[in-house]
């Protein structure tokens, strides 16, 4: 199909993405180079490129006995730009793709490091490619390092320490030349080893500044020299002793807390059992709490623990209120099957929380209603609700959907002030048996599905739901501004073949719901490092502009 025959499109906006794992061709760089070649082309020919974060994800991988290639056990699995640049990947001893006027606008680089063992020895390939790079881009000014490895037992640890220190300092001397302009500097591993503290004590030591946020996975006992007293931003990840870590940093000094694996969030007091008392923990600065969680856990504690407690309770439940955030300003609770056990543990306050949002089953999503309606304060507050009847196991029924409606009304109340109402299913529950009809609330004005939705269903939702600002699914979305007279679409595409015909077929089927073109997302599940594929894709998308 020629490119002059798709129908002319108005586009603000570009993103493109793949959900297939890059790594599985991180020995095939050369499928990427017509691709790459293309993205290089973009802005000789007006193509508008914003550069404002640049994602390096570096994977070790198995060296394959009878490859003749050098150096093949680390390869950058992923470069990605914001705007219009799709995910890239190079390897080590592949061409370096992107070059330096790339770099120009980039102000923010992610660094994330993973590999099985520890991450430390494979550093050398890395601060050989920084050298390969023989360049300096001094307006990046901020860096986030993550150094994660596979779980290894303690004496696993501590026979792989031999040649890391020097390695680890090398790393972040070659950081502190290529990016001399960091005013903001992040910093996350695998655990408390003393090459780690080293590195990041190196380059705070480059940087003249403290640490003032720290990511960190497993074990951290021997953390404490990289702190900050100020540490204002901490993200932890799969259950660390972080009982070992409270000593060390005062939570009173946290702004940002994200702790993925709940059980660190709620075994927090846990670890004062051997003082035979447990005591309240208060984030007195923290204003954003982010806590995700993917698996089953039992929410109980032990009655040893819960009896050895003699601070506020809560009045309903009877568990001790354990955490208070009196300055809460967010909370997203996401992946939790106990959601509302987790909040009866807490304290938030009234005045300040402005966002909330929470993910669970039908049931918790009831239960959630009356959770943030005990929460609303007088002001504005932003709330959304992601629920699934799957995520129990028990499937769809008539008395769940109509129980989601109900606590829909009642969670968009109009006696609860809530401006900005997003509701985000991951099931169609609100679709069957025109549910959606039921939902009365004036206040809910977005409205995400993790489903296809037909122009038929589209039809009936802008019917029952005319308050609604935004529309999205999986493989269609509309945004209607509040005070503007067009739609601005966001096409979702499941499956993109070798030509663009689905895409023009698209196009046709949607365009006369729409009175202009403004934004288009491509989704492909496809091999996008096919040659056919990626110039068929790319060619598309300048014809675009």
């Amino acid at each position: 199909m020629h490119v002059n025959s798709l129908p002319p499109l108005v586009l603000r906006q570009i993103l493109t993405h793949t959900a297939t794992p890059l790594h599985r061709w991180w020995k095939d760089w050369k499928h990427i180079l017509p691709l790459a070649q293309v993205c290089a082309q973009w802005r000789d020919i007006g193509m508008p490129l914003v550069y404002s974060h640049l994602f390096v994800y570096c994977i070790e991988t198995e060296t394959d006995d009878d490859s003749d290639d050098e150096g093949d056990d680390v390869a950058i699995r992923e470069i990605r730009s914001y705007g219009a640049v799709p995910k890239m990947e190079w390897m080590t001893n592949g061409p370096l793709i992107l070059a330096n006027r790339t770099m120009e606008l980039v102000r923010d680089v992610r660094i994330n490091l993973r590999g099985p063992g520890y991450m430390f020895p494979f550093l050398s390939n890395i601060v050989g490619l920084l050298d390969q790079m023989n360049h300096t881009w001094p307006l990046v000014h901020t860096l986030s390092i993550h150094l994660a490895s596979d779980y290894m037992e303690p004496e696993s640890y501590q026979n792989t320490m031999d040649g890391m220190m020097e390695t680890a300092a090398l790393f972040a001397d070659t950081l502190a030349r290529v990016f001399p302009g960091i005013t903001k500097l992040r910093v996350g591993g695998c655990d408390g080893s003393e090459a780690f503290c080293r590195f990041a004590d190196r380059l705070s030591y480059h940087y003249s500044m403290q640490l003032n946020s720290l990511f960190s996975r497993y074990p951290m006992s021997c953390m404490s020299p990289c702190f900050s007293s100020e540490l204002t931003y901490l993200h932890l990840v799969v259950r660390p002793y972080i009982g070992q870590l409270v000593p060390h940093v005062a939570p009173r000094a946290l702004k940002y807390l994200c702790l993925d694996g709940i059980s660190v969030f709620f075994r927090w007091q846990c670890f004062y059992e051997n003082e035979g008392s447990v005591r309240d923990v208060c984030f007195e600065q923290l204003e954003h709490l982010s806590v995700h969680y993917n698996g089953i856990h039992n929410m109980e504690v032990d009655a040893v623990v819960t009896s050895n407690y003699s601070g506020r309770r809560n009045e309903a439940s009877g568990l001790p209120y354990w955490l208070e955030f009196p300055m809460l300003k967010s909370l997203t609770i996401t992946r939790c099957p106990e959601t509302g056990g987790l909040l009866s543990c807490c304290s938030l306050p009234r005045d300040t929380l402005m966002s909330v949002t929470l993910e669970g089953a039908v049931g918790a999503v009831c239960a959630l209603a009356q959770f943030v309606g005990d929460v609303t304060h007088a002001g504005e507050l932003s709330v959304s609700v992601h629920g699934s009847p799957e995520e129990g196991g028990s499937g769809y029924s008539e008395q769940k959907g109509d129980s989601m409606v109900s606590a829909l009304n009642l969670l968009y109340s109009e006696d609860w002030h809530l401006d900005n109402g997003v509701l985000c299913l991951f099931d169609d529950i609100v679709l069957r048996n025109n549910h959606i009809a039921g939902i009365q609330s004036t206040n809910l004005k977005e409205l995400t599905l993790d489903s296809p939705l037909s122009l038929s269903m589209f039809v009936k939702i802008i019917e029952t739901q005319p308050q609604l600002i935004s529309i999205s699914c999986y493989n269609l979305q509309i945004n209607k501004a509040e005070q503007v007279d067009n739609f601005i679409l966001e096409m979702i595409i499941d499956k993109l073949d070798d030509s663009v015909d689905q895409v023009e077929q698209w196009v046709n089927n949607v365009q006369p719901l729409v009175s202009q073109l403004e934004r288009i997302t491509v989704c492909n599940h496809i091999d996008l490092f096919s040659q056919k594929a990626a110039l068929s894709l790319a060619c598309w998308l300048m014809t675009l502009q």
